[in-house]
């Protein structure tokens, strides 16, 4: 028996240390199917589980690919949306402006505009959801602007995406009109026939200061 421990034991430490090598190896590929594997408990009912496993996603990409890398950036997106999937959203706030103020701060991250923008409709998503439902009309405006300069075809995902979630705004703040022109609108021009000015950083997001 006790050699039987002994070997489980072995087994055991040396499978720990195998997972520890391919996590140094392929650092951007442990942070995915972290990632992942939340994803899958969000969709069987695990929420709390989900939210504990994008944290340590989270902590450990900063740890060890910095700050501002990519991976970091995908993974604080991701706890973003698992916060908010428990009803914690100011908690999903302070990650999305995080993920906002490395976008403003970073020029190599220039590139990744989609993302960007996915970021700063997430930031709207929570206006909405904290009551500043004005502020997320805005921003929302914004986003969609935007994925239509981005993206030609007015079918892209994308830009599908961002009707819906102005529609969702439109209807909290009462423009009922306007959210079901999202069901037709193919131009930006169509959605508000006014100019859309650039968004303000988020953390100073208001009716009056965001565009």
């Amino acid at each position: 028996m006790l050699l039987t421990s002994n070997a489980r034991d072995w087994d055991g430490t040396a499978a720990d240390h195998g997972a520890a090598r391919q996590r140094e190896r392929y650092p951007e590929e442990h942070v995915w199917s972290s990632d992942l594997l939340a994803a899958c408990m969000r969709t069987s009912g695990d929420w709390t589980g989900a939210v504990e496993v994008n944290e340590e996603s989270f902590r450990w990409a900063r740890d060890h690919l910095g700050d501002s890398h990519i991976e970091t950036i995908r993974a604080e997106h991701n706890l973003a949306v698992a916060y908010r999937m428990v009803g914690r959203f100011a908690d999903a706030m302070d990650a999305d402006v995080a993920n906002y103020d490395r976008f403003r701060n970073d020029p190599l991250l220039a590139s990744e505009a989609v993302l960007k923008l996915h970021c700063v409709n997430n930031v709207a998503r929570n206006h909405r959801e904290l009551g500043d439902v004005e502020a997320s009309v805005v921003l929302q405006e914004q986003v969609l602007r935007d994925f239509v300069e981005l993206f030609e075809n007015p079918r892209q995902q994308h830009i599908l995406r961002a009707r819906k979630n102005l529609a969702v705004s439109y209807r909290k703040s009462g423009r009922y009109a306007q959210a079901l022109e999202m069901r037709h609108w193919p131009t930006m021009s169509r959605c508000t026939g006014r100019s859309i000015p650039n968004p303000s950083p988020p953390e100073r997001m208001s009716p009056m200061t965001t565009g």
